[in-house]
């Protein structure tokens, strides 16, 4: 129950956004507001030591399962996170603690908890596909909010949908997890009617949130999951319809925000060339960059340098070193993901199959195209989800009550 309010939570979080809306852009809302999200992620986090306890009294033989799962991370978490940590705290020195703390520390550590608490909550192979059932949910929480912008015309001069996101891309990347998880079960017959309106309807509000970026990674769902199954006709035909829904979008419902952002993305606009300046900057960053300062981040600024990519903003404020090992997490989890994929179809597990063909592919689009254009992993709570995704696949590694169980019925409600 504390795990699905928290993820309620998150999901809804932004939605404080819709309130500081002026009528030219969104706006800020106060520190206290914001800061929100931090108290009640510590609340969770005392809630589930709680819970720890109580199950070590209730159940005593309840984590023993989880023995080689802990095992396992506590011998490796130290040697993805330990240097991470040492170049980040050692940035103290000239940015600040505050400055870490906010920019590095919350966004990037924080939240990396959920590996530790996260068995409390989720024990068996039913248990995590229930959670997935419920997070496939939650997206029909975000749709309701839209309805909202009926009645904030201001928003309408911003052109773009965030639903209870603070940014539209952040929404984006949000309904690609949701197209991606939809359309794997569709594609291994899993699918009920609630995954169907889902699917339709992330794509639909996917269109009105004219985030380029993940409109690409869109196609890159599509075009993975059918290759993996082989539906070479089927993925031309999805292709075309995508086309065609979009053709409809500008030609038939006269998206003047959507017609805009084409015009500028064609015509190497704001949108285009502001990005293009920002790798024109980065080349030249490290071209003139000292070895110390490539190896472990900017030794000479007082502020976190913000960047739109991901990547370089591990790179400028924690160098090389930090890079490598942002990508060999990811990569770590992309691998084990189609090979738990693979062990879960070979079992004949497909409930298993899709979830991880989901999660594979999901991983894989992240990596290759949002995280080189958005700061994702920067963003709340799309930080939490991507550790929330990360845990359950390790744990389905390590823990034997994971294992994959041969099954040909559809998914349960």
């Amino acid at each position: 129950m504390f795990l699905k309010a928290y993820i309620i939570f998150a999901i809804l979080f932004g939605s404080f956004a819709l309130f500081y809306i002026t009528d030219h852009n969104l706006g800020k809302a106060p520190w206290y507001i914001v800061t929100i999200r931090d108290f009640i992620w510590l609340v969770f986090c005392v809630l589930a030591l709680f819970r720890y306890f109580l199950l070590k009294k209730a159940h005593p033989t309840y984590l023993a399962q989880f023995k080689p799962y802990y095992t396992f991370l506590l011998r490796w978490f130290p040697v993805f996170a330990g240097p991470f940590l040492i170049v980040v705290i050692a940035h103290i020195y000239h940015r600040g603690l505050m400055e870490v703390a906010q920019h590095d520390l919350r966004n990037t550590f924080y939240y990396s908890l959920v590996f530790f608490i996260l068995p409390l909550f989720v024990s068996s192979r039913e248990d995590l596909l229930r959670l997935q059932q419920f997070l496939l949910k939650t997206c029909f929480l975000t749709f309701a909010v839209c309805l909202f912008y009926v009645f904030k015309p201001a928003l309408l001069v911003v052109g773009r949908v965030s639903a209870s996101f603070v940014s539209p891309n952040n929404y984006a990347f949000f309904l690609n997890l949701m197209i991606c998880l939809s359309f794997a079960l569709v594609l291994n017959n899993l699918a009920k009617k609630m995954h169907y309106w889902i699917l339709i309807l992330s794509c639909v509000v996917l269109l009105l949130t004219i985030s380029f970026g993940n409109f690409i990674m869109f196609f890159g769902i599509l075009l993975s999951l059918l290759l993996l199954k082989r539906r070479l006709f089927l993925s031309f035909s999805m292709i075309i319809f995508a086309v065609l829904l979009g053709y409809v979008a500008i030609e038939w419902l006269q998206l003047q925000p959507l017609i805009k952002k084409i015009e500028i993305v064609t015509t190497g606009g704001y949108t285009v060339s502001h990005r293009v300046v920002q790798y024109e900057m980065m080349w030249s960053y490290l071209l003139s960059a000292d070895p110390l300062s490539l190896l472990f981040g900017d030794l000479s600024t007082t502020r976190f340098s913000k960047w739109d990519s991901t990547y370089f903003n591990v790179l400028r404020n924690n160098g090389l070193l930090c890079l490598a090992i942002f990508l060999c997490y990811y990569a770590f989890f992309i691998i084990h993901s189609f090979r738990l994929r693979r062990i879960a179809f070979q079992n004949g597990d497909r409930e298993l199959g899709a979830l991880f063909e989901g999660y594979a592919v999901f991983l894989l689009m992240a990596v290759a195209i949002p995280f080189q254009i958005y700061s994702i992993t920067y963003r709340y709570p799309l930080n939490f989800l991507l550790f929330l995704i990360n845990t359950l696949i390790l744990m389905s590694l390590k823990v034997p009550s994971f294992a994959p169980s041969p099954t040909d019925q559809p998914l349960t409600k």
